[in-house]
């Protein structure tokens, strides 16, 4: 079953093959990488040239659409049954999709987050329970109305990297340049209101 990968990359020449391999060796092989530059100022879309793997799809935005225009090209772009995110200075484990994708089919799901990592600039992974994104994001699953409670209260504790989407929700996924610094936090509130 394929799954689209969305990156909308944008100045991440240090980041984006990091990203780009991660995906490329996923375990679950039947895999669509769609990347749009948003107009890169860097070496990003050189690094992203290098690659001849079929599965990728590039865009290279002659002008900068910002993020929001940039993940809905990107959303609208999608060929696989089920879809998902990444940062262009994001990278995968390598069981995400397969096991992810595993689950929803299992549960019959539409849409799912999973446990995040955090890392530095050398790519270590950062293991600090104070830190306050480690510690936001990782926490276990609880009901519909607990979620809005932690939404409104608390702020996003999810995060786009480890999401995953059915197909049909492309449709009524919509980043909203109003919230630039928030668009997915209000795709969340979005699906949890269908």
């Amino acid at each position: 079953m394929k799954v689209s990968v969305l990156v909308p990359s944008y100045n991440h020449e240090t980041y984006i093959e990091e990203c780009i391999d991660s995906i490329l060796s996923q375990t679950h092989k039947d895999l669509e990488l769609i990347i749009s530059d948003d107009n890169s100022k860097d070496k990003t879309i050189k690094k992203i040239k290098k690659y001849s793997d079929k599965r990728i799809r590039l865009f290279d935005q002659k002008k900068n659409l910002g993020i929001c225009k940039n993940l809905n090209f990107l959303t609208k772009k999608i060929q696989g049954k089920f879809f998902c995110y990444s940062g262009s200075d994001d990278f995968f484990d390598k069981y995400k999709i397969e096991r992810q994708l595993n689950f929803m089919l299992a549960k019959k799901i539409d849409f799912s987050f999973i446990h995040v990592n955090f890392i530095n600039k050398k790519s270590e992974f950062v293991k600090n329970n104070d830190n306050y994104m480690l510690g936001n994001f990782n926490v276990n699953n609880r009901p519909i109305g607990e979620w809005f409670n932690t939404f409104f209260y608390k702020g996003n504790i999810l995060n786009a990297p480890t999401s995953m989407f059915r197909e049909s929700l492309k449709k009524i996924i919509y980043f909203d340049e109003k919230y630039e610094y928030s668009q997915d936090f209000k795709v969340y509130i979005d699906l949890m209101l269908l």
